[in-house]
């Protein structure tokens, strides 16, 4: 960190937690936001 404003990223990542998927999944099934209780039933 260059300071309190200026920093640099030294890593990332593109994973989704399980929740994120399920919230994905519902919505290309049309089911809307959040999807995961709608999934369960």
């Amino acid at each position: 960190m260059k300071s309190a404003k200026k920093f640099i990223t030294l890593g990332s990542t593109i994973d989704d937690s399980a929740g994120e998927c399920f919230d994905k999944v519902a919505k290309a099934m049309g089911l809307g936001y959040p999807g995961g209780p709608e999934l369960k039933n």
